[in-house]
């Protein structure tokens, strides 16, 4: 009996240690996640600053940067707990601390890309999806980001707490890290869409908003890289929108409550941002997501 007790505690002892090489490997390999660089052939837009350009460049910094950048643009806290870490979005304006220096080519890389100026990737920015920004429309948002009033303001560095930087080793906040899920080398010159056509400026509008990046490519649901998120839901005729008309759809998306009266969790769906859609927007993205075929839920 006390060498079978002796040959259990070597066993668990051997387990033990194997345990904490593993967690440390993994934690390495987080913080090694965080400061890979990346090198990525930049195509760059002409920065516009005509008022044309700027109203426009203001409406869509509206809708796709102040619900992580702040009302003011000048930087706001993501994550800020003592059991995660720390990751604030930052101070957007030239002032001090924010993007003041930026060049034509950070604004492309960091928005295109998801790369920052020191060559890390940039986490939870929605890259993957602005991407698709056109030339014009994202030149118009770097003149309107570089004609906004200097707010001083450091944001602080992001940080985690080791089991974070584990999780992030073993794969679990891969979403997360923009520049690792961009096909860098197919990024080019994106040409402006027919603003008139309702298909043409849904099929653009839905994927700058990133509809198919969480309900998958064709829209029939799909389960998120973020382990706390649920299936994003199927968004065809065959699943959420089958008995949604276009009102239930712009109601929805400006009250953050569907039509069977079911709170939209912001956390997981950018209702806030969604709300800064104009009218006609919004029912430009009914008419081309309403369009698609009708399939059943990739996702139970």
């Amino acid at each position: 009996m006390k060498k079978l007790l002796k040959w259990i505690g070597i066993l668990l002892l051997i387990i033990i240690i194997v345990g904490i090489v593993a967690f440390f490997t993994m934690k390495g390999k987080g913080g090694d996640k965080l400061t890979q660089t990346y090198t990525v052939d930049v195509t760059d837009v002409q920065v516009l600053t005509d008022s044309a350009a700027l109203a426009r460049g203001a409406h869509l910094v509206n809708v796709a940067c102040k619900e992580c950048h702040g009302e003011n643009l000048a930087g706001m806290a993501l994550i800020d707990d003592e059991s995660f870490g720390k990751l604030y979005a930052p101070n957007l304006t030239p002032g001090q601390g924010g993007c003041g220096n930026f060049t034509v080519t950070d604004w492309v890389r960091a928005m295109r890309h998801g790369v920052a100026p020191d060559g890390t990737s940039l986490m939870i920015m929605p890259s993957i999806s602005f991407q698709y920004f056109s030339d014009y429309d994202l030149g118009a948002m770097i003149g309107y980001l570089q004609s906004l009033e200097p707010i001083d303001g450091v944001v602080p560095k992001k940080e985690f707490v080791p089991f974070i930087q584990f999780l992030l080793g073993v794969g679990a906040f891969d979403s997360e890290l923009q520049a690792m899920n961009i096909d860098h080398g197919s990024i080019t010159h994106v040409p402006q869409p027919n603003l008139a056509d309702p298909m043409e400026q849904g099929d653009y509008l839905h994927r700058i908003a990133g509809c198919n990046h969480c309900h998958g490519k064709d829209m029939a649901g799909a389960k998120s890289g973020d382990p706390d998120s649920p299936p994003a839901p199927n968004i065809t005729k065959g699943g959420k929108l089958a008995n949604w008309t276009q009102a239930d759809f712009i109601t929805a998306m400006r009250t953050g409550k569907t039509p069977e009266g079911i709170e939209i969790n912001p956390r997981f769906m950018p209702i806030n941002a969604f709300k800064r859609f104009t009218d006609q927007e919004l029912q430009d993205i009914y008419t081309y997501i309403a369009a698609q075929p009708a399939l059943p839920d990739a996702v139970k």
